[in-house]
């Protein structure tokens, strides 16, 4: 194990695709700072560096897929895999080790781009929040999500020996996270009364008499909202479990259960990181 995994590092940080997926980041915590920049001093708004310091979680499952798929690819392509096979390397802990690679990775492209984005939020962005809470809970909570997201590509990666299918399957499953988590995010916000809208056909000729319009008195039930029981505690489920969620949880800053998120991150982890070692014990390396 000890020479896999030393082996899997060295690979690791020699690989260009790697630097190139952290630089991605870096470079959209970046562009969201600079955002930030213009509209404090341009438009005066009161805007906090805390309010962008994750926003770059909102692309880390797209960036995690590119690289996870394309570095393990070159391993089946390259014939590593079959070699380590072939000198007697257990197929368990061939998996582990690109397994462990893999979220050390994960983790390293969090940690550099937090930081990244934490100086020069610091520097840019009013300075260096005062209160350590409002930061420190997304960071560790976004290392358990980190993780999940890497057991899921690696398993995708593992079990797929073909380096564009890999892509392509892992860059269908980060959207369907993301998008997935945008789906749940807005039936769960959806109010339980919204106003009822009249058109009405006439001039107005004030002000007084537009706002007079568009005042509204009588409220009707959202046939969107989702009532207490049991579609809502799944859709609530599945906002919490899956990575996708909890990215944009971390990214808005709204990490309300940390502790429930690192659990249920860490259930994925084990979850897909067991299903992968089965199943790959029963693959046919070509």
């Amino acid at each position: 194990m000890r020479k896999l995994l030393r082996a899997d590092f060295a690979r690791l940080f020699r690989d260009k695709l790697f630097y190139l997926a952290i630089a991605v980041l870096v470079g959209f915590e970046i562009m969201a700072m600079s955002e930030g920049y213009r509209l404090i001093h341009k438009y005066h708004y009161p805007i906090t560096m805390t309010e962008y310091l994750f926003i770059y979680f909102q692309m880390f499952g797209l960036v995690l897929s590119v690289f996870a798929s394309l570095h393990m690819g070159r391993q089946y392509s390259d014939g590593t895999i079959r070699n380590k096979l072939v000198v007697g390397h257990r197929r368990y802990a061939v998996y582990l080790a690109e397994l462990i690679t893999m979220v050390v990775a994960a983790v390293i492209m969090h940690a550099v781009t937090f930081l990244t984005g934490y100086v020069i939020g610091g520097l840019f962005l009013g300075g260096f929040p005062e209160n350590a809470s409002l930061w420190i809970w997304p960071l560790i909570c976004g290392v358990f999500t980190t993780i999940s997201y890497a057991a899921i590509f690696t398993l995708i990666g593992m079990l797929c020996s073909q380096k564009a299918v890999t892509a392509v399957i892992s860059i269908l499953a980060s959207f369907f996270l993301l998008l997935g988590a945008s789906y749940l995010n807005n039936a769960l916000s959806q109010p339980e009364m919204i106003p009822e809208y009249e058109f009405v056909v006439g001039e107005f000729s004030t002000e007084e008499d537009v706002e007079e319009m568009m005042h509204y008195d009588k409220m009707s039930k959202n046939p969107s909202y989702l009532g207490e029981g049991f579609k809502r505690d799944c859709y609530q489920f599945l906002f919490d479990a899956l990575p996708g969620g909890q990215s944009y949880r971390i990214a808005s800053l709204e990490v309300e259960k940390p502790e429930l998120y690192a659990g249920y991150s860490v259930m994925i982890a084990i979850m897909t990181g067991g299903a992968g070692c089965i199943a790959f014990r029963r693959k046919d390396i070509q």
